[in-house]
């Protein structure tokens, strides 16, 4: 992992050259240095990971087929998912639900989105925590554009069972926002 004054250094190289021609034409535009954070870790409020199929290691020696996976999409091919087992951008609270939903999907039958195909029903976890009030929303994004009305309908109460009986999604999450992309 690249350390967080490189971070800074690659930021600064980027916003200079994404101005270089605009500093041609404004020779008087003075670029500020990039101020750093006082806290380098966990300091996201928000973040989406993307549910799927072809998933590719985080040593990018190992790529494989799974029924379902959830993590970050592989830089340069959208269709690949990496998997992984904490977040160093977001709280240990927004981890601890982000492991606890990975494993509850490895335990249901409910299918993944597939990027090639575009069919399946689960495509994103948005997660997004209240850092003043520490209330969490929950944004599970779907697709039922392919499916039949039966099998809805047994996604549906599936996911619902889930939601209403599982206590610790009662006790951590504060609002569930399902929202259909197709």
């Amino acid at each position: 992992m690249m350390s967080y004054a490189n971070q800074l250094n690659l930021k600064q190289a980027i916003i200079e050259d994404a101005f270089t021609k605009i500093k041609r034409l404004v020779p008087e535009l003075v670029i500020l240095p990039i101020l750093a954070s006082p806290q380098e870790k966990n300091y996201r409020n928000k973040i989406e990971f993307s549910f799927g199929k072809y998933v590719v290691k985080q040593d990018d020696k190992l790529n494989f087929l799974s029924d379902r996976s959830l993590g970050f999409h592989k830089q340069g091919e959208f269709s690949k998912i990496v998997n992984i087992h904490e977040c160093g951008l977001i709280s240990e609270k927004a981890n601890q639900l982000y492991a606890y939903m990975r494993n509850l999907l490895q335990s249901s039958e409910l299918p993944v989105y597939d990027q090639k195909t575009h069919k399946g029903f689960l495509r994103h976890l948005v997660i997004r925590e209240g850092i003043n009030t520490q209330q969490i929303l929950v944004n599970l994004v779907v697709s039922d554009q392919f499916l039949v009305a039966e099998d809805k309908k047994a996604l549906w109460e599936t996911l619902l069972h889930h939601l209403q009986t599982d206590e610790y999604l009662k006790q951590t999450v504060t609002t569930l926002v399902v929202t259909y992309n197709n």
